[in-house]
């Protein structure tokens, strides 16, 4: 068996690429290509040594219409571009949306599981000390990333909605939230709604807090969603736990458990009904 890797930008664009492996540190290549090589015979592997050569593969990929990147595999510190920023681009790409990604790091940091999630990574699994468990890791890559795209291969889904891969950090209880001031770590489930202010939004917590995010409202969307939050609205996202009654008067509108109210659109009122089933039923 040969293993073939494509260094850097000279990628044979009539060549099938399978993995794609984004890490600058030498050491850490040479046991990925060994463990590929013992654990998943007749793999393609593609490397690139920081973000900022890997983006520009990306932002050409749809170009090289004999290549397939069927699975990514990204370690966060990075030269140039830091993995944050290539995971970033490749989920608001068309192209690699719903690939699976996997940040394969070192860092010791909890917050970090809690940024690639967030970013929607696929997995997070803190690079193996011992060889054996890597290998062990690569021979699971084919059938999670078959399973993956059985469930998620034309729509964006957080990882809270995928099978885990074996070895890797749970999906998070937790959000992170930018603020002027700082950036605030939330238990998702004490967040009752989310409210759209322009380009910026305010997520209201359980017990009267009020956070004011420098992002927009959509950018929490996927993640939410996954922990049972509904659009009822263009300006607010619903944490379904939180809903005490839907009321048909002045147009329609949800009656969240903090007393506040939300307006129903109405293209949404079916939808509203459907999902309230599916939480009563949880």
């Amino acid at each position: 068996m040969v293993l073939k890797v494509v260094r850097d930008n000279a990628l044979d664009e009539k060549q099938e690429i399978n993995i794609l492996l984004v890490e600058d540190n030498e050491h850490d290549i040479m046991l990925i290509e060994d463990a590929m090589t013992r654990a998943i015979p007749g793999s393609n592997l593609s490397i690139f040594r920081d973000g900022q050569s890997a983006i520009d593969f990306f932002q050409n990929y749809p170009l090289q219409s004999n290549s397939s990147v069927e699975l990514i595999l990204l370690d966060l510190n990075i030269p140039k571009v830091d993995g944050y920023e290539v995971l970033k681009f490749l989920r608001g790409s068309d192209h690699f949306k719903t690939v699976p990604i996997i940040i394969l790091s070192g860092s010791p940091d909890p917050m970090d599981v809690i940024r690639s999630y967030q970013n929607l990574a696929s997995s997070f699994v803190r690079k193996p000390s011992d060889f054996s468990r890597l290998v062990s890791l690569m021979s699971d890559l084919p059938n999670y990333q078959n399973q993956i795209m059985s469930q998620a291969s034309e729509r964006l889904v957080h990882a809270a909605q995928l099978p885990s891969l074996p070895g890797s950090e749970p999906v998070p209880s937790k959000i992170s939230l930018t603020t002027q001031t700082g950036v605030e770590y939330v238990l998702i489930d004490t967040i009752i709604r989310v409210e759209a202010d322009r380009a910026y939004c305010k997520f209201h917590i359980d017990g009267g807090k009020v956070i004011h995010v420098s992002k927009s409202m959509g950018s929490f969307e996927p993640v939410l969603e996954a922990y049972k939050f509904f659009k009822p609205h263009k300006s607010n996202l619903v944490n379904g736990h939180y809903i005490s009654r839907y009321v048909k008067t002045d147009g329609g509108y949800i009656e969240m458990s903090d007393g506040s109210h939300v307006s129903v659109a109405v293209r949404r009122r079916e939808d509203l009904f459907e999902f309230m089933s599916q939480i009563s039923l949880a």
